[in-house]
């Protein structure tokens, strides 16, 4: 039989089992867990698929072999997609104004039309181009530019400037003219009044690509196969004998370039703070890249023609590797491929989506280590299932 004692108990103590009493384990620390940040879903085709793999849905009006359009990381749900005929898929909240018959259309995120404009005027077999920014909703249309107020719809100016590859940067409209064979210029124009800025000169017969990234405008033009970058007022700073791919990141003040040649960091004026070799993907390659936080980077590379899979390569910011891994591809026999990939970063996880001829995958791999975690596969070909599953081992 039990004594008892005259001691007094703390509430805490359980309460005696026979005569042994246990106290409670100490409290566990909880190991910090993975931080995963939910996302929107990717479009692979036909379908919405969630980050986990699982199909959300199929894309009314599409066909498997469809490629998404536009394609890339993309920020909707799945109610927030509408099918045209004539356009085939149409996100609501972009773009936010377009051609519709002979309207210039400014649209709400919601997809209501804020205002339209009826138009008149010569429309090439292209699509004319459109751009938004600085309060202004710019067009150009029988090879003008013109400008409207972007709350009213109210046309403001028009300047007698061809208005292709159209974009907005601060306070300047930028576009390129490659009309005739004096005709051959980057141009800025003034968001403000329609002024002419600047006319910089680019190759006889261009056709170039333009973006605007950390204040620097680059112009690639893969017919001369050079790459020529301007400040934001005009003055040439580089001029490169190679084809950038792609869209560039920047870093902070560093603009990070993938070339046909080589992969490259950019200062302020252009100037190179560092280069590595191009990856494996040389002929007809595709490019992605994303920042990692901290200032790290991850590199897609991979085949536009070819059932490549995808290189990845995660670089720090003086341009040292990391970590090389990749996404394996599909395996599918045939002679004509079209393939488009892209990258996301989610907390600690990254993910690779496909869309290739004939099938789609997306992977999820560790941003920190580059190891393949999981893959996810849909409508291949040579008996590949449509499922997903864990997977440890190395691509190569």
């Amino acid at each position: 039989m039990c004594q008892r004692k005259g001691v007094r108990i703390a509430l805490w103590v359980v309460a005696a089992v026979g005569c042994q009493q246990e106290l409670p384990p100490p409290p566990v620390t909880p190991v910090p867990q993975p931080v995963r940040v939910a996302g929107p879903p990717f479009v692979l085709h036909d379908l919405l698929v969630a980050e986990n793999g699982a199909v959300i849905e199929h894309l009314p009006g599409f066909a498997q072999d469809d490629v998404a359009v536009p394609s890339g990381p993309h920020r909707f749900t799945a109610r927030d997609l509408t099918v045209d005929t004539e356009t085939a898929l149409v996100i609501k909240s972009a773009p936010p104004i377009a051609f519709d018959d002979h309207h210039l259309v400014r649209r709400e995120v919601d997809g209501r039309a804020r205002w339209t404009q009826a138009l008149e005027g010569v429309r090439s077999v292209r699509p004319p181009d459109v751009a938004v920014g600085g309060g202004r909703a710019l067009a150009t249309i029988d090879n003008q530019l013109h400008a409207f107020d972007d709350a009213t719809g109210k046309a403001l100016w028009s300047a007698n400037v061809s208005g292709d590859r159209l974009l907005v940067a601060g306070d300047t409209a930028y576009s390129v003219m490659c009309g005739t064979a004096t005709d051959h210029w980057l141009i800025g124009t003034s968001l403000a009044d329609g002024k002419e800025r600047f006319r910089s000169e680019l190759a006889i017969g261009c056709d170039p690509e333009v973006q605007v990234v950390n204040k620097l405008v680059i112009v690639t033009d893969s017919g001369h196969h050079q790459t020529r970058i301007f400040d934001l007022a005009g003055h040439q700073l580089a001029r490169l004998a190679e084809v950038a791919d792609g869209d560039a990141l920047a870093l902070g003040t560093t603009t990070i370039l993938v070339s046909d040649l080589r992969v490259v960091a950019l200062g302020p004026d252009a100037n190179v703070l560092w280069q590595r070799e191009h990856p494996d993907n040389t002929f007809v390659a595709g490019n992605a890249l994303a920042e990692l936080p901290g200032g790290d980077l991850v590199l897609a590379n991979y085949g536009a023609i070819s059932d490549s899979g995808v290189d990845l390569v995660r670089l720090r910011r003086d341009g040292s590797e990391v970590w090389h891994s990749c996404a394996a591809p599909l395996g599918v026999g045939h002679s004509e491929y079209e393939h488009f990939a892209y990258i996301e970063v989610r907390g600690d996880a990254l993910f690779v989506a496909s869309e290739g001829s004939f099938g789609a995958f997306l992977e999820q791999l560790a941003v920190r280590t580059g190891e393949r975690e999981i893959r996810c596969v849909y409508d291949a070909e040579q008996r590949v299932a449509n499922a997903c599953a864990p997977i440890r081992k190395p691509c190569r």
